[in-house]
């Protein structure tokens, strides 16, 4: 057995109406990145109980960069936005080869409010 760990996150999308309105929709996907399953093996045990482990999720920020297009920019004030979830959840789940094969859900979580905008500290790493 493999366990395997999945952020799913709710992206809102705002779209322009053919009349100048716009609407917008949460779009649910996973969220790219590397999580790590930490779980005790027991010794002479080939199974592994992972429900007192825990994980870590690490987002490919970079991989979540949306650039506006070069004729949306506004020449005086160009901008980044990053396309951070609205709310994400966890999906823990097994299956039978590294590959995928049969996957059967484990576990989910709720969907919860993931931080955004000034609620996310700056940090700036420098190598000197």
């Amino acid at each position: 057995m493999f366990n395997n760990l999945r952020i799913d996150g709710r992206y809102l999308e705002t779209t322009i109406n053919e009349d100048g309105t716009q609407s917008e929709d949460l779009v649910e996907k996973p969220v790219v990145g590397a999580g790590l399953l930490f779980a005790a093996v027991v010794e002479g045990d080939m199974s592994l109980d992972i429900s007192d482990g825990f994980f870590l999720f690490v987002p490919a920020d970079q991989g979540e960069i949306k650039l506006p297009d070069a004729d949306e920019l506004d020449k005086d004030f160009e901008e980044v936005k990053y396309n951070l979830p609205s709310e994400i959840k966890a999906v823990l789940s097994r299956s039978d080869t590294a590959t995928g094969g049969s996957v059967h859900l484990g576990a989910e979580t709720i969907w919860i409010s993931s931080p955004g905008g000034e609620d996310l500290p700056y940090i700036k790493l420098e190598n000197n």
